[in-house]
Order: structure tokens, then C-alpha cells, then sequence
């Protein structure tokens, strides 16, 4: 009987020798657990981290793109706006809108020195846009017969077209009419009305 008890009092102590064991061991696995799991807690924390610095980043970066997009329409604009301006200034009756139309004194068809300068300005229009040709319109006030005033105004049109030609501008680009009396620009009958009809001007060839 005292045999029995005995290896029954052996039987507990070893189980509880036993038990004791596996519990620390699971206290072990446990702990060597708990900083793995931490440690993916963290790696998932930085990883939202990262990701919001580079939405961040983006929306940062996105503006900037459109604000560059924006201005690049707004050069485009710009640029097509000044290429129709000078296309406009170009055709042959914008470039004849831009010459100065000189006079002269009753009865002559020298160029006077301050036509002389209008004329080198005119010069320097031409020049500058070969591919426009103009005719040149000799006109006269009322006085002398038609026949004679039809001359002269000839004779100061080939005056204008020469000075042009010693300035430069090719002669083949200018022709010349004479229109005498028949287009007055001022229908009355004084100096003042007569002295703006004697002149040259311009017109699309």
C-alpha cells in the first residue's frame, strides 16, 4: 500500500515538473512572438507613412504641371496672335495704308525737301515688304486744261517713282498714273482746297 502511494507521489511531481516546462516554453514562444508582430505593426505603419508622402508629393507636383501647362497654352496663344498681326501688316493694302502721299507747288513736280523725307520713309516700307508693288497717282488741283493738268500730274508721278528708285526701291515694283484734275481729295475752289490736290499718293498695283 505505502508502494502505491509512493509511485503515485512520483507520478504528480513528474507531471508537474512536466507541466512547468511546457509552460515556460510557451512563455518563451510568446515572447519571442510579440516583437515580430510588433515589428510588422511598425513595418505597416511606415508603410502608410511613405505612401502619404508621396501623394503628398503628387498633389505638390500636379499643379505645378498644370500651372506650366497653362502658361505654355497661354505663349502658344500669343505667339499665333503676333504671327496673324504681322500677316495682317503684310498684305499689299496694309503696306499701301502705311505710305504718305506728298505735294507740290502749283505748277511743279519737284520733290521739296520735307516730301523728300516722307518719300525715304516710304522707301523703307517698300523695301521692307518686297513682294508688294504700288502705282503711284499723279494728281493736280483744278486750274489749266485737262489736258495739261493730265501731264503734269504725270510728270509728278515719274518724279516720286524716281526719288523712290534712288533710295533703293526696285523700279519694276512701282507704276505710275496721272489722274490730272479728275480726283481732287478737297472739292473747293481756294488755295487752301488746291494745295491738298497737287500731290502724289499710293495705291495697290
Amino acid at each position: 500500500m505505502k508502494s502505491k502511494t509512493l509511485l503515485a507521489a512520483v507520478f504528480v511531481s513528474a507531471f508537474a515538473v512536466i507541466s512547468t516546462g511546457c509552460a515556460s516554453k510557451k512563455a518563451d514562444k510568446a515572447d519571442a512572438a510579440a516583437p515580430v508582430s510588433e515589428k510588422k505593426t511598425e513595418g505597416k505603419a511606415d508603410g502608410k507613412t511613405e505612401d502619404k508622402k508621396n501623394q503628398e508629393a503628387v498633389q505638390q507636383v500636379q499643379p505645378n504641371v498644370e500651372e506650366v501647362s497653362r502658361q505654355e497654352r497661354i505663349d502658344a496663344e500669343k505667339v499665333k496672335e503676333e504671327e496673324a498681326r504681322k500677316a495682317a501688316e503684310s498684305t499689299p493694302a496694309a503696306v499701301v495704308g502705311k505710305l504718305e502721299s506728298i505735294h507740290f507747288d502749283f505748277d511743279k513736280s519737284d520733290i521739296k525737301s520735307d516730301d523728300g523725307k516722307i518719300l525715304a520713309k516710304n522707301a523703307e516700307v517698300l523695301k521692307a515688304h518686297p513682294s508688294v508693288n504700288v502705282v503711284i497717282e499723279g494728281h493736280c488741283d483744278e486750274r489749266g486744261t485737262a489736258e495739261y493738268n493730265l501731264a503734269l500730274g504725270e510728270r509728278r508721278a515719274s518724279s516720286a517713282k524716281k526719288y523712290l528708285v534712288s533710295l533703293g526701291v526696285e523700279e519694276t515694283k512701282l507704276g505710275t498714273i496721272s489722274y490730272g484734275e479728275e480726283k481732287p481729295l478737297d472739292e473747293g475752289h481756294n488755295e487752301t482746297a488746291w494745295a491738298k490736290n497737287r500731290r502724289a499718293q499710293f495705291a495697290e498695283k
